[in-house]
């Protein structure tokens, strides 16, 4: 687990090049009069994991809840560019049925139970998005990109018998996997990409459908993972929310 000093000055290092990005925007749209829409979008829904290997398995599927506000950087040449601060919530709970059947003998199923087997994290981000904007039709696509970070919570599962007792898996190999541990708290830097589609109700509220794809950089979460994976180490956590929202027009301002 790396220092927070050091994870918050190597996330610095990363992210600075968008930010300035950003302030060089917003710097550009000053001298320009125009009416800027400021967005707001609130969603829910569910998260599927990718990576690490076989950790679909431990954790299988989650949810999700996500905020976002937006506001156009350029409404003149560009109205449909959007600068996005939002945050997020995904949590992934055990797969426990998948998670006993991938130790197969290990364990004995029938009496067995599993315990925690949790992953939270908790995000911050800012990033761009990009909507096709046709007074024509009332749906609109749009894309998005993002850079932040991603708190994470991981508390590791525990196999117990009838009495409650602990017990240990075995991997296909006979090697005992004690899924036991420690709850692994962290803090890394994330990226997050996605496509949705915008559908306006009347000028002021709106409904969207989104898909996105997320990458936090990191080492692992303990043993459980690792082992889970084969002892191959862990880099990235990868995972897919798809979420649907309200979206609400909060203010027009500018001249």
């Amino acid at each position: 687990m790396q220092p927070s000093s050091a994870v918050l000055s190597r996330a610095a290092s990363l992210s600075r090049p968008l930010f300035v990005l950003v302030l060089l925007l917003l710097v550009s749209t000053m001298s320009v009069s125009a009416q800027r829409d400021l967005t707001l979008r609130v969603g829910a829904g569910g998260i599927v994991m990718t990576q690490p290997d076989n950790l679909d398995a431990y954790l299988g599927s989650g949810t999700n809840l996500g905020l976002d506000v937006g506001v156009q950087l350029l409404p003149v040449s560009l109205p449909g560019l959007d600068l996005v601060l939002g945050a997020g919530f995904d949590r992934f709970t055990t797969n426990e049925s998948d998670l006993l059947l991938f130790f197969g003998e290990g364990i004995n199923a029938a009496t067995a139970r599993v315990d925690d087997g949790t992953l939270a994290l908790v995000d911050g981000y800012l990033g761009l998005r990009y909507t096709v904007v046709s007074a024509d039709i009332p749906s609109k696509p749009y894309f998005l990109a993002g850079v932040g970070m991603y708190h994470s919570i991981f508390q590791p599962a525990t196999f117990r018998d009838v009495d409650g007792q602990i017990i240990e898996a075995q991997t296909a190999e006979g090697d005992p996997v004690l899924l036991t541990g420690d709850e692994v708290i962290d803090t890394h830097l994330g990226y997050t990409a996605g496509i949705g589609i915008d559908f306006d109700i009347n000028d002021t509220y709106g409904f969207f459908v989104e898909g996105r794809y997320i990458v936090v950089q990191n080492g692992d979460y303990g043993a459980a993972p690792t082992n889970l994976s084969g002892g191959v180490e862990v880099t990235t956590t990868r995972y897919y929310p798809i979420r649907f929202g309200a979206t609400i027009r909060l203010a027009t301002f500018g001249d």
